[in-house]
């Protein structure tokens, strides 16, 4: 369920599409993700470090009803 940012005004399909992309180009840039090339990102991206940054901007993800 995706929900309109009411901050910056942007319907939810946009802010839940750009925003993990946007969080994967920062790790890029800060070192976190090293590998050159294409790679798919199970393999590459440190996954509770992913969502920890989702959470900050307002992204919520849960498995089995628990918040990660």
């Amino acid at each position: 369920i995706t929900y309109t940012n009411k901050e910056y005004n942007i319907s939810g399909g946009t802010w839940h599409t750009a925003v993990p992309a946007s969080v994967i180009a920062q790790m890029i840039a800060k070192g976190v993700i090293s590998s050159a090339g294409v790679h798919p990102p199970e393999k590459v991206v440190p996954p509770m470090d992913f969502f920890k940054e989702l959470k900050k901007r307002k992204i919520l993800v849960y498995i089995n009803g628990r918040l990660l």
